[in-house]
């Protein structure tokens, strides 16, 4: 008996540290966990009636989410406006000549501040085009890239195209306003589409362009406008 409780106790130790070592050795390998894929989120429009103080308000058009900078007061049509906002007039007026640094500055404060940076990749920045293919290429042409460069959302340009120039709407009143206009199918389909225009007034041409966007397989398009006519 007593030489089988010795045999025992023999075999108690070398268990023992055997259980030991493997209990060491297995939870130094810890199950390695694959890090999670990044998140595609839509932007933030929860804050964008308070990003940057408040400074871009929230329209709807015909259903279409969009946001625009300044309450514009039409040349002619008021002119007893305050200095801010015939400030902000002339850097409209001032974006129609060419001058693409009061639009781009703001652009740019929207997309870093509204966007998750992994979805940019998804979207696209196009312009609702001008009335002439200058005035659209002398508006549009150098801010498209310098946003895209600046943020990484992609350089739209060429999304939207003029076949044929036409007359100012102010001049002539269309019920149609993209009939001159020819959409890529190939560069819109399945992009997020950031639209953009320097005024809205009645929105008609934002949301015909909407809708032929969205006929080319966009995923989801909003606005964004230096300005909002307000109503005389």
């Amino acid at each position: 008996m007593n030489d089988i409780g010795a045999d025992i106790v023999g075999l108690i130790g070398p268990l023992f540290t055997i259980g030991l070592f493997v209990f060491l050795l297995t939870r130094g390998r810890k199950k390695r966990v694959k890090p999670k894929e990044p998140e595609q989120r839509e932007p933030r429009w929860e804050h964008v009636l308070s990003y940057l103080g408040g400074r871009f308000k929230e329209i709807s058009l015909d259903g279409v989410r969009a946001v625009y900078c300044y309450d514009y007061y039409p040349t002619g049509k008021f002119e007893d406006i305050s200095e801010k906002d015939l400030l902000r007039r002339e850097e409209i007026l001032r974006f129609k000549d060419g001058d693409s640094a009061p639009m781009a500055e703001q652009l740019i404060d929207f997309i870093r501040g509204n966007f998750w940076k992994v979805s940019l990749p998804q979207w696209v920045v196009c312009a609702i085009p001008a009335s002439t293919r200058e005035k659209h290429s002398r508006r549009y042409a150098k801010l498209l890239q310098e946003v895209s460069d600046a943020t990484g959302i992609g350089n739209g340009f060429e999304c939207i195209r003029i076949k044929f120039d036409r007359k100012d709407s102010r001049e002539k009143k269309q019920s149609n306003t993209v009939y001159n206009l020819e959409f890529d199918r190939s560069k819109i389909h399945g992009k997020w589409v950031l639209l953009l225009d320097d005024i809205t007034t009645r929105g008609t041409s934002f949301s015909q362009c909407a809708q032929k966007l969205y006929a080319c397989g966009a995923e989801y398009v909003c606005g964004f406008f230096l300005g909002k006519t307000v109503n005389f």
